[in-house]
């Protein structure tokens, strides 16, 4: 489901993801999700909440900041 919401909201901005390096716990209800974007597959770490059958992208980590979307 956390995999779903980021492939969304990739797209949703113009680009696509390639494929998932982890998905990890990150606190309650949340996700740390490790996706490869576009033709050179460069890593974005997002912040996926989920609350039920629902997730969506809440944020982004940039160099270990949480910056929201």
């Amino acid at each position: 489901m956390a995999q779903g919401a980021v492939s969304s909201y990739v797209e949703s901005q113009g680009d696509y993801c390639t494929g998932f390096d982890y998905v990890r716990p990150y606190a309650e209800n949340e996700y740390l999700v490790c996706a490869k974007i576009g033709e050179y597959e460069w890593e974005a770490e997002y912040i996926v909440e989920v609350n039920g059958s629902d997730a969506w992208v809440i944020g982004r980590l940039d160099g270990g900041v949480f910056r929201p979307v």
